[in-house]
């Protein structure tokens, strides 16, 4: 349990600053200082490569804390809330491609902004805030 709990609390810095390079790109291709076909999609798909990972290490833990009768109501909700999230992201990204370039910007700079907020909310529902990095059973 230790391992994916570190390996989950980890993780989640990556996914952070896969996020924020993924919007600042999308900001500079908003303002016209940049524009590139391909990185326009392989920036949005490493983000949700990076969600993906991240809630299939939350799944598993949340199984394995089954098994020791370790569950608790508020992971349940940080689950779904991360679900959630993780959905949104690849139903915006899928709908983006089919955008013209610069539009395509704006929809996954708006989308990479609500899953940031869903990221905060279903953090926010851990009874310790999960914003440091410990590892807590």
């Amino acid at each position: 349990m230790d391992f994916l709990h570190a390996f989950h609390s980890g993780w989640r810095w990556l996914v952070v600053l896969v996020g924020v390079l993924a919007a600042v790109y999308y900001l500079l291709v908003v303002l016209g200082v940049a524009n590139h076909a391909r990185l326009n999609r392989l920036a949005m798909t490493i983000f949700t490569i990076t969600l993906d990972v991240q809630v299939t290490v939350g799944i598993l833990f949340f199984i394995e804390r089954l098994g020791y009768n370790l569950f608790q109501t508020y992971q349940l909700v940080h689950l779904g809330i991360l679900l959630v999230a993780t959905v949104f992201a690849h139903i915006a990204s899928s709908r983006a491609k089919k955008l013209p370039a610069q539009a395509a910007a704006r929809a996954n700079l708006l989308a990479l902004g609500v899953v940031a907020i869903l990221i905060v909310v279903g953090i926010a529902a851990l009874p310790y805030n999960g914003w440091r990095f410990s590892i807590r059973t």
